[in-house]
Order: C-alpha cells, then sequence, then structure tokens
C-alpha cells in the first residue's frame, strides 16, 4: 500500500504546463523547499478551483498530497495575483523573463529563501512601478546572479585585494571583477566604469533586500550597468531565454 503525505508550501507560480483533459502542472518556486512541481487535476476548466490560482505570477499556499513521488495540487489560498502586472503588456513580459530566468536557473528543490524573498519583492515593485522598468530588470538580473553565487567582486580589485584608488573602476569579465590600474593587462580586455556605476552595483549586492529597489540612475549610467549585466549573464548563466525575445522588440 502506498503511502500519502501532506504538505503546505507558500510560493509562486512561475511555469505552467497545460495537459490533455485540462489537467496542468505548474511549478512554484517556495519558501520552504525552493522549486517545486505540483499536478492541478481539470485546472483549466472554467468552473475549477484551481483556475485562478494556478496561472503565472500567482502568489499563493498550496495544499497537496504525494503519493508515487507525484505533487497532487488539493487546495489554494490566494495572497496576490498581482493583477496590475497582467493588465500591462509590457509588465507581463517583464515578469515572463524573470520567473523564466529564475526558472532555468535553479533545479527542483533548489533551496533558496532569500531568492523566494527576492522574488516576491520584484514582483511587488513590479506590480505598483508607474515609469521606466527597465531598472527593475537591471536589479532583479544582478541580484539573481550573485545570490546564485557568481557575485562579482565590486569591492576591490580581484587580483590584488587592494582598493581601488581615485576614479580608476576598470572591470574584467574574465577574472569577474574590478581591476586597478597595476593590475591590468591588455590581455584582460577590461572595460572602464563610472564610479556610480560601480556605486550602483555595490548597493544591488549587499543592501537588504527591503532596500534594493530605493534608487534611480541617469539613462546613461543604467546604459552602463546593462553592459555589464549582459556580460555578466553570458559567462555565468549561459541560456536562452524566450521571453527576453519578446522583450526586447517592446
Amino acid at each position: 500500500m502506498n503511502n500519502v503525505s501532506i504538505g503546505k508550501i507558500t510560493g509562486i507560480v512561475i511555469k505552467e504546463v497545460k495537459l490533455k483533459e485540462a489537467d496542468k502542472i505548474i511549478t512554484i518556486f517556495s519558501k520552504e523547499m525552493g522549486k517545486v512541481q505540483l499536478y492541478a487535476t481539470r485546472a483549466q476548466n472554467i468552473k475549477s478551483p484551481f483556475l485562478a490560482g494556478t496561472q503565472l505570477f500567482t502568489y499563493a499556499s498550496f495544499i497537496y498530497s504525494s503519493k508515487n513521488s507525484i505533487n497532487f495540487l488539493n487546495q489554494i489560498s490566494i495572497i496576490n495575483g498581482f493583477e496590475k502586472i497582467k493588465f500591462d503588456i509590457e509588465k507581463i513580459y517583464y515578469a515572463m523573463y524573470f520567473l523564466e530566468f529564475l526558472d532555468k536557473s535553479v533545479e527542483l528543490e533548489y533551496p533558496g529563501k532569500m531568492m523566494f524573498e527576492f522574488i516576491v519583492n520584484t514582483l511587488y515593485t513590479l506590480d505598483g512601478a508607474k515609469e521606466d522598468v527597465k531598472l527593475i530588470r537591471a536589479i532583479y538580473e544582478l541580484k539573481m546572479i550573485s545570490l546564485l553565487g557568481y557575485t562579482p567582486e565590486v569591492t576591490s580589485c580581484v587580483k590584488c585585494d587592494k582598493e581601488i584608488e581615485g576614479d580608476n573602476y576598470h572591470f574584467s569579465f574574465e577574472d569577474c571583477g574590478l581591476l586597478c590600474e597595476k593590475c591590468i593587462e591588455p590581455i584582460d580586455k577590461a572595460i572602464k566604469l563610472n564610479k556610480t556605476t560601480v556605486y550602483a552595483m555595490q548597493y544591488i549586492i549587499y543592501i537588504e533586500l527591503n532596500k534594493i529597489f530605493l534608487f534611480t540612475l541617469t539613462p546613461e549610467i543604467l546604459k552602463e550597468l546593462r553592459l555589464v549585466i549582459d556580460g555578466l549573464i553570458k559567462i555565468n548563466i549561459n541560456q536562452s531565454f524566450r521571453t527576453l525575445d519578446f522583450l526586447n522588440e517592446i
């Protein structure tokens, strides 16, 4: 006889796969267990109690039963559906990209309580954003890179560990960090950075999560930050994101 266990998690639906007979498999990034998959029976049915709670971006509590290594969804209690995101095409694509980035970067049951808190904070910020959300994207990507264990060295020289003097900030993608003038070699192909860009990177990586979105950047500094982040993603994440193609067309 197979034993059935009951569990409860709080998380966000980051992926949904529609199956025949109106069923779904949803992927949730949860506070308790990281990334988890649940089988939602008849969730596509318009009369299903699971219809709203199994949609992308939904933040909820999920009760499930486990049998034969499959988690079956039993009950949902929605905390926030992020409706403002769902009625703004630009925000939809940004949110979809954030979730795809997360899904492709972590394995099932990846432990990530801080990562969970960060994605919740990001969606709340995106939901309430009234201006350009490109900075939210940059903050999200750099913080995720750091949380995944690829934190660049942005406080001192990555080679000699000495503090950078003056405004001579250079960033090496090969060494994943700043270089002082004495350590730079032609082979490093380091790019020169404005000190404000470096300060922004330090802030994003080390500030408390509840303060991470509380700053602004000029378009010029954001463009420079974008250059660094794109390079870090290419080196450390090395994934293609379908939603990013749509986002770049907006």
